[in-house]
């Protein structure tokens, strides 16, 4: 997969920035715009997530270190960290935290329950 061969790349760090909307929970409410920054360095072993609304103001953000680390900031408090395993993608996704799946052929397998060979 074209993500792995990017990610054994030690010499560089992979940007990805994608965006998700979400359907207004009211009839006739407009729908709700996030971006979502994603900054991967190898050589770093560190994984960082950002979350922005349509005004580009922090929603929130997670760091990821090789060890399982994590580190979650939200706009006024302080930064939460724990050390877990991360969760398989369909878990995130019944959890409702999309901003925290990969865009990738691996993360789509997962959540459409199919395996890869």
């Amino acid at each position: 997969m074209a993500e792995r061969t990017q990610a054994g790349d030690r010499s560089s760090a992979i940007n990805r920035v994608f965006y998700l909307e979400q359907a207004g929970k009211a009839a006739g409410e407009p729908p709700v715009s996030r971006r979502v920054e994603v900054w991967q360095s190898a050589s770093r072993a560190l994984a960082v997530r950002r979350v922005y609304d349509e005004k580009d103001q922090l929603v929130i953000a997670e760091s990821v270190g090789a060890d399982g680390s994590r580190a979650v900031l939200s706009p006024g408090s302080r930064a939460a960290t724990s050390a877990e395993a991360r969760p398989r993608p369909s878990e995130l996704l019944k959890a409702g935290a999309l901003w925290r799946l990969d865009p990738s052929a691996e993360v789509f397998l997962d959540i459409t329950g199919h395996r890869l060979l």
